[in-house]
């Protein structure tokens, strides 16, 4: 008999199914604005849109466009949201959920969260906002 994988093991590379209508009913209400164009980019990098808009509602910067409190050694600043969104999910898609990437330990949120925030509550915070919306 196969087992069916569990939410909490919901691999992130899964392309939403939603529009984004339906997805910006669950984002911050800050980023609902960005809702076409999450929608759009996971798409077509092949990632989870509810898992990418359950970090920005966690990690949003607004004052620097930064919806994902992306470092690269320090807070990046960008000149738009869009330019933001463009740049960071296809690093996360390359760093964090394909084998081979720098900070890759499975494409889950468990294993996203062992190097982009490590901690409990994000992890937990996360998963439960991934589970809401799917």
């Amino acid at each position: 008999m196969l087992a069916l994988a569990t939410p909490a093991a919901a691999d992130l590379n899964t392309v939403s199914e939603k529009t984004p209508e339906e997805l910006a009913v669950y984002m911050h209400p800050e980023t609902r604005h960005l809702a076409s164009d999450v929608i759009r980019i996971c798409a077509e990098q092949e990632v989870s849109a509810e898992f990418i808009a359950a970090v920005m509602r966690w990690e949003k910067r607004p004052d620097l466009h930064n919806w994902f409190g992306w470092t690269e050694g320090k807070l990046l600043t960008f000149e738009s949201d869009l330019q933001c969104l463009e740049t960071v999910i296809p690093k996360i898609k390359e760093n964090y959920l394909t084998p081979g990437g720098i900070y890759y330990n499975g494409a889950t949120v468990e294993g996203v969260s062992k190097y982009y925030n490590n901690s409990d509550f994000w992890r937990e915070t996360i998963q439960a906002e991934v589970e809401r919306m799917v």
